[in-house]
């Protein structure tokens, strides 16, 4: 009696927190029919989708993206945390970082539970600074000045058309080689001192410095210009 008091109870408690819970909980059986959807199903009411297949609710990437982890899950009992999208009836996208997990019964994986945390603002983001990137670089291809990016090491990692048609190489020559192969000895020993300072203090060199670089025809080029540091989404140095 007071097991199953314990059990009814337990069950209860399951059910409310599930169902108020924020985040998306799904159970699939081996075909991908769903079994169980909480209240924040996207995909319209509880009844619409229950006994449904989910593929038929998923672009076609995202349905063999599942099909795998699917299939993975209930032959190894494997976990997997992905990030999938879903289209609403409306054209709108919802992106969710899932956690995929089995319940099993003798050992064996019975059912998935996909728990979903709604992203979509998150991937919004992302996907706007992406843009904003591909916008910079455009400019930075097509502007005049020379422009270039090196690591904390000092090799080229970005080099616009400019700074390749100033120095005779092809970008693909340039790309990951080191800068000291467009200074002499004296003037990579200034540049250092400039880009060892800039790393310190965190003050941008003014556009009043210059160095002599030599061309891939060991032609001797004066230029002048400014520089800075490069941070990662982190806030860590990772370049100039």
């Amino acid at each position: 009696m007071i097991e199953n008091i314990r059990d009814n109870t337990f069950e209860i408690d399951w059910r409310s927190l599930v169902e108020h819970t924020s985040e998306r909980i799904i159970t699939l059986d081996r075909d991908g029919i769903i079994t169980y959807i909480n209240k924040n199903a996207p995909y319209g009411t509880i009844e619409d989708v229950i006994g449904k297949s989910i593929y038929n609710l998923l672009p076609i990437d995202e349905q063999e993206k599942l099909q795998k982890v699917l299939k993975d899950l209930f032959e190894t009992g494997k976990t997997y945390k992905y990030i999938s999208k879903i289209i609403r009836r409306n054209g709108s996208i919802i992106w969710y970082e899932n956690n995929v997990a089995g319940i099993k019964e003798n050992g064996n994986v019975i059912t998935a539970i996909i728990n979903s945390i709604d992203i979509t603002e998150l991937k919004l983001s992302e996907i706007k600074l992406k843009e904003s990137k591909e916008k910079y670089r455009n400019i930075l291809e097509n502007i005049m000045e020379g422009y270039f990016e090196v690591d904390l090491k000092g090799n080229f990692t970005f080099v616009n058309e400019a700074i390749s048609k100033t120095l005779g190489y092809k970008r693909e020559e340039l790309l990951g080689k080191n800068t000291r192969m467009i200074y002499d000895k004296k003037g990579y020993e200034k540049i250092f001192k400039l880009y060892n300072r800039l790393y310190k203090t965190g003050i941008p060199i003014s556009h009043s410095n210059y160095a002599k670089v030599f061309t891939k025809s060991r032609k001797q080029v004066f230029l002048e210009g400014s520089g800075d540091l490069i941070y990662d989404s982190e806030g860590k140095k990772v370049g100039f």
